[in-house]
């Protein structure tokens, strides 16, 4: 189903809010419901976004403007990804499920990690 996400992230879902992600606010999104899990795709249909799914797979066929999944999404291009993370207090971040500890002189900083298939790299400023 195509959904709009709102300024801070959410989207409405079988009466419930759905948090996909503030970096899609705004944006015209294709949801995708596989079981257990909630795919976010972008109007490419390429997956932008993978969350557990909120609703059972029972309650998916009395979705409004649900419609038969189709084939499965395209992946995005192998390589780098780019990701841009504020510090927290304390002088960390989460990124690709990896806690990255920098210092707290970094504190509220806005940074950017470059990932790829073996590594993480942090720049700043």
């Amino acid at each position: 189903m195509d959904r709009t996400v709102n300024a801070v992230g959410y989207v409405g879902l079988g009466g419930d809010k759905v948090l996909v992600g503030w970096p899609f606010a705004g944006q015209r999104v294709t949801l995708r419901l596989d079981g257990k899990v909630l795919q976010v795709l972008d109007e490419q249909r390429v997956l932008q976004a993978t969350l557990p799914s909120p609703l059972p797979p029972s309650a998916c066929s009395r979705l409004q403007g649900g419609r038969p999944a189709g084939p499965p999404p395209l992946l995005p291009p192998p390589g780098q990804q780019i990701a841009e993370r504020t510090v927290s207090s304390v002088g960390g971040f989460m990124v690709a499920g990896q806690r990255v500890q920098l210092g707290r002189r970094y504190a509220h900083q806005v940074v950017t990690a470059h990932l790829d298939e073996t590594s993480i790299r942090v720049f700043h400023g």
